[in-house]
């Protein structure tokens, strides 16, 4: 975002506006490409500004920027149970199959999928150690709006197994060995950004 902010003003509003048509998302009024420039300039580096006019979100994270269409968060009671088949999430969040396996290939053991709730961690495979997946996502810069929609996989004991398409655990690990197979979010975000 550095470098968009070091244009000259003449050309950093046209460049913003080929970027959002680009994502196809509405181009700002005079006054918020303004108020975006300004908070963009005034936030702290630790700090996420985040503008919005209707139908489009600019946010900052880390060194750089992020637009797309207005996020909904999913419920924080929404389960469903993922026996390898393809899996549609609430909300647009995407879909969750598994990839690398034959069409008909299905998980020894049905796991629940639902999203973070606060609080959780993962054994991550190869017997590392148990990590707080508070800290998995920041570690790996997963922007803090994204956290709260990534799929989580949990086993019957409720313990956490895998993190979206990003983090296997030990049991997933185990589950997905035999099938010769990983896990797949197909996530329309990620094309956003």
């Amino acid at each position: 975002f550095r470098d968009w902010l070091d244009l000259p003003e003449a050309l950093r509003d046209p460049v913003m506006r080929q970027w959002l048509r680009g994502l196809g998302l509405a181009e700002p009024t005079h006054y918020q490409a303004t108020e975006l420039v300004r908070q963009i300039n005034e936030a702290a580096e630790d700090r996420q500004p985040c503008v919005r006019w209707p139908g489009v979100e600019v946010r900052r994270y880390r060194d750089l920027l992020y637009a797309m269409r207005p996020l909904q968060f999913p419920p924080l009671d929404w389960n469903a149970p993922f026996d390898g088949s393809e899996l549609k999430l609430p909300l647009d969040l995407g879909t969750l199959r598994l990839s690398g396996a034959n069409a008909d290939a299905r998980l020894a053991r049905t796991l629940q999928v639902r999203f973070r709730r606060g609080g959780e961690n993962l054994r991550l495979a190869g017997h590392g150690p148990t990590r707080e997946l508070r800290d998995l996502l920041q570690e790996s810069g997963v922007p803090p709006w994204q956290r709260a929609r990534l799929p989580l996989l949990f086993d019957g004991e409720e313990r956490l197994v895998a993190i979206a398409d990003l983090f296997v655990g030990e049991t997933a690990a185990e589950l997905l060995a035999p099938l010769d197979a990983g896990i797949e979010w197909i996530d329309p975000m990620r094309s956003q950004t």
